[in-house]
């Protein structure tokens, strides 16, 4: 442990902390492309490279993290990375070509089912070492890619290449686990703490499959759009299927870089929530309609806060072992959220 504790505060170091995305980069008009493709950046051939370990990045919307993108486009080993996103444009083409030693940056734009389904684009995603999930809609994400050719790829991607995966908002929303769909719209706190089956708190079980994300829901623009209430309702729900629910919840200009070896570390201006809940400890009251209460003492679920800070990280193999942050426990009663922390 002490190595990789070393090798994060050098990183943290020689990295800044956030910087916003680049403005939009012309798409040249004459550029042979694969279909969704909306220009490359970098060599025009595939590279070769190293062995890939898996490494996921989860920011939180907002300004994007330079350090932790530097750190996560290592992982691509000099390889090839893929942007992925159902709507906008090439912005982080040149942004991420600049951040790090990689091969190319390309941005695929897959707005459609049928594109979504088109070999000659899956063809071309297979060759990628990284992808990055854009924000946006986390719903365009689901009803536009899950259950076609492109899910299947990214799900090989992941568990047979090991690229590196990673993304910020609505990217960042779908990689745990559980994902809040976003079908009927967003849902505020007081919503789902008003009713834990308010129509706009809908999850799925399952899309991308990343390692070490198991029972796990995340979450984005975590303090700035008082998420936190809506966290504890999606984890209440998530107790239905698994005896342990899990969440991460990012501030914006914040990211959690997590290498394969299990240690997460955050980077960034905010910070990082890691929560635990488990059935043995569900909550009291939690049925339609009506305010939830999950007390259980005013411990019902554990927290650990975690900023940038050197030497700081939090094992998701155990959930329990960490430093650099704080400990504390979540509570409801009657639809209004308590959290307290240590020292």
């Amino acid at each position: 442990m002490g190595r990789c504790l070393l090798v994060q505060v050098v990183a943290l170091a020689l990295w800044g902390t956030a910087c916003s995305q680049t403005a939009d980069s012309p798409v040249p008009a004459s550029e042979t492309r694969p279909p969704g493709s909306l220009g490359r950046v970098g060599s025009p051939d595939d590279a070769v490279t190293e062995p890939l370990a898996g490494a996921v990045l989860l920011m939180g919307g907002g300004p994007d993290v330079d350090s932790a993108l530097a750190w996560w486009l290592g992982q691509a080993r000099g390889g090839d990375v893929v942007v992925l996103r159902a709507t906008g444009s090439t912005g982080y083409n040149d942004y991420l070509l600049g951040l790090a030693p990689v091969n190319s940056v390309e941005t695929f734009r897959v707005n459609t089912r049928e594109l979504a389904q088109d070999s000659a684009l899956n063809r071309a995603l297979r060759k990628a070492e990284a992808v990055f999930l854009a924000g946006g809609d986390q719903w365009d994400y689901i009803r536009l890619w899950g259950g076609t050719a492109l899910e299947a790829t990214l799900r090989s991607l992941i568990a047979h290449k090991r690229i590196a995966i990673g993304g910020t908002s609505a990217g960042c929303a779908v990689l745990g686990q559980f994902v809040f769909t976003a079908q009927n719209g967003s849902v505020t706190s007081a919503e789902a703490l008003a009713n834990a089956y308010h129509p706009n708190v809908t999850l799925q079980n399952q899309f991308l499959q990343v390692p070490g994300l198991e029972n796990v829901a995340t979450d984005q623009h975590y303090t700035q759009r008082d998420r936190h209430g809506r966290h504890l309702v999606f984890l209440g729900r998530m107790l239905a299927s698994t005896d342990t629910a899990r969440g991460i919840g990012v501030d914006e200009a914040t990211a959690v870089c997590l290498p394969p070896y299990g240690q997460a570390w955050v980077v960034g201006a905010g910070k990082a929530y890691f929560l635990e809940a488990t059935a043995a400890t569900g909550p009291e009251t939690f049925g339609a309609g009506q305010p939830i209460t999950w007390h259980r003492g005013g411990q019902a679920l554990r927290v650990y806060r975690l900023g940038q800070t050197p030497g700081g990280g939090f094992w998701l193999t155990d959930w329990q072992t960490a430093s650099g942050g704080t400990w504390g426990w979540w509570s409801v009663q009657d639809g209004t959220l308590t959290e307290a922390y240590g020292n």
